[in-house]
This record gives structure tokens, sequence and C-alpha cells, in this order.
């Protein structure tokens, strides 16, 4: 079933890309998802893209000279979006690291959270694994991700966090759901084991609660070669 927003999506990006102002105003106040404003802007029609920021026109889009002449014409880098993202946090879920410099450049938000999923834009970076994305906002002052972005994501993106930062966070994440592979990244960029949790429980102690097997094996051989090296 098509929602009223979508229906009206397609007349109103042609008719922001073919520079009807009118049109396009008229369908954006009725409620038209999709981006108008990108549309006007990759045809340069400066006008419609005026019109529609008044109206509250989101300034997100994937393509950086896109953002970088909607930001020029004046949008607001932090604006929500019909599904109530910001393009940073859109930008970040995407992993285009251009796009999300330019918006952090022009003022965005660093952690702003989203109005759906509750998310910052260093979740939706951590989820999909997106590293580069991840250091930049890290580099912005970006707190650490939730533990539920950690738990979904690719922790070959999130393993510099335990070097950069010693954040114990991924490790526990990884030991919690008895993800071998996870650990073994993480202890390679520099995760220490012996930290504790906020239950003052190791890794180690983490994935015997959870009877973790292969997780166990993978501790035990990495506290094993550290026992050597000494």
């Amino acid at each position: 079933m098509v929602v009223w927003g979508e229906w009206l999506q397609v007349p109103f990006e042609r008719a922001a890309a073919h520079g009807e102002v009118h049109v396009a105003t008229v369908l954006l106040k009725a409620g038209a998802k999709g981006n108008g404003v990108a549309s006007a802007a990759r045809n340069g029609h400066r006008r419609v893209i005026s019109e529609l920021l008044q109206h509250g026109a989101s300034v997100a889009s994937k393509d950086r000279r896109v953002v970088r002449t909607l930001l020029i014409e004046g949008a607001d880098p932090d604006s929500f979006d019909s599904n109530g993202r910001t393009p940073l946090y859109l930008a970040c879920l995407l992993g285009k690291v251009a796009v999300a410099r330019a918006l952090l450049a022009a003022g965005a938000h660093v952690s702003r959270v989203v109005k759906e999923p509750k998310d910052a834009p260093l979740d939706a970076a951590a989820t999909e694994g997106h590293a580069e994305v991840m250091r930049l906002l890290v580099e912005r002052g970006a707190v650490e991700p939730a533990v539920d972005a950690l738990a979904g994501a690719d922790m070959s993106a999130v393993a510099y966090l335990c070097v950069e930062r010693d954040s114990f966070a991924a490790l526990d994440i990884a030991s919690l759901y008895g993800n071998a592979s996870m650990m073994k990244t993480l202890l390679k960029h520099g995760a220490d084991p012996n930290t504790r949790s906020w239950r003052n429980l190791t890794a180690l102690q983490k994935a015997a609660e959870g009877n973790e097997a292969e997780a166990i094996d993978v501790l035990i051989k990495s506290r094993r070669r550290h026992f050597r090296a000494g």
C-alpha cells in the first residue's frame, strides 16, 4: 500500500528538477516525501532550492557537490528529513565520509540523535562498519557508539576505538555474544582482556558466564601468548 507522501514523491522531485517552484512547493507542503531540494540542486534551480529550504526541506544527500550547493544556499546542516533523520546521520549510515566532512565543517552537530531510530551518527557508522567515517566522528568529539550499535557492528571498523580511546566496551560485547572473530580483531588491535566491565567482570569471566566455549578459547590463547612474550 502506497502512503500519501510516497505517492507525491515522484511528481515532487520531477517538479523540483525542472525548476517548477510553485508546483514543488505545493507538493512539499502537502506532505511529499523524497529529496526535491537535491533534485533542484543537481539542475541548478536556485530559486526552487531557496523556496523549498524555507519550507523545511532537508539538505540530506549522498552527493557531496549537492550538499555543498545546498549549504551555500543557506541550508541547515542539522535539519530533519521527513523520516526524522539528519543529513549527517544519513551520510554516516551510507559511509559518505566527504559528505560527512562537509556537513561538520558547516556546523552539523556531531552527536545529534535522530528521531528514528533514536541513534547518533556514530551509531549508524558503527552498525554499517564504516571505519573512516567513525574515525572522522571520533576526531570531532563524538561519544562512543551505543551498546546496541556495537553489538551489531563490523568489529574491524570499531577495533581502533580500543587503541585510540582505551575502550573496553567492544570486547565486552564481543565476549557477551561469543563472537570469536570479533574478539580476535579487537585483541589484535590492542584491546586489554583484563579490563573489567561495570559488573567487575573480565572478558573471560563474561564469556564463561555465557558458556561461550569458542570465546573462552580465544581469550585463553591470547593470555598464553602474552605470558610467553613476557
